[in-house]
């Protein structure tokens, strides 16, 4: 029950502060005077590629490490479902992430609208790897707490 709990809540908290940062930015861009200019904007799309294209291959080693892992300590803490979860919405929304920006960097499109869907990005994208790190921590300490225990 409480890892269906987990799963919707490593689901939610993205997609609700992602929404949460485009709301502000609808509300209070302009009555601020906040404006990125083109080059500025592909400048920061080419970085976030740049870094999305990182994580994500890190996570994909990750995962697979974890799941080519045989060590039954790891595969019986409470959390090991929870953050092979986690690993593969994040590697979902990175690729989810540079098929919608890799387009436009080649196109160099820049407006409020793809700076408010870059900006929904990349706090999903960042919330989701504080998500990961959180549930991996949790699942080493766990492991660490079984062996000290046999």
């Amino acid at each position: 029950m409480k890892t269906k709990i987990d799963k919707v809540i490593i689901t939610a908290v993205p997609l609700i502060l992602s929404m949460a940062v485009i709301i502000l930015e609808l509300k209070y861009s302009s009555s601020i005077g906040f404006e990125i200019q083109k080059m500025n904007g592909l400048a920061y799309i080419n970085t976030m590629l740049s870094m999305w294209i990182t994580l994500l291959g890190f996570l994909i080693t990750a995962a697979s490490i974890l799941v080519a892992l045989d060590a039954g300590t790891l595969k019986q803490t409470r959390h090991y479902h929870t953050v092979m979860y986690s690993f593969a919405l994040s590697c979902t929304v990175l690729f989810i992430s540079l098929v919608i920006f890799t387009p436009i960097m080649f196109i160099e499109v820049w407006n409020k609208i793809v700076l408010f869907v870059l900006s929904g990005c990349v706090v999903s994208s960042l919330t989701l790897i504080g998500i990961n790190l959180y549930f991996l921590f949790i699942m080493i300490f766990d492991s660490i707490k079984n062996n000290d225990n046999v």
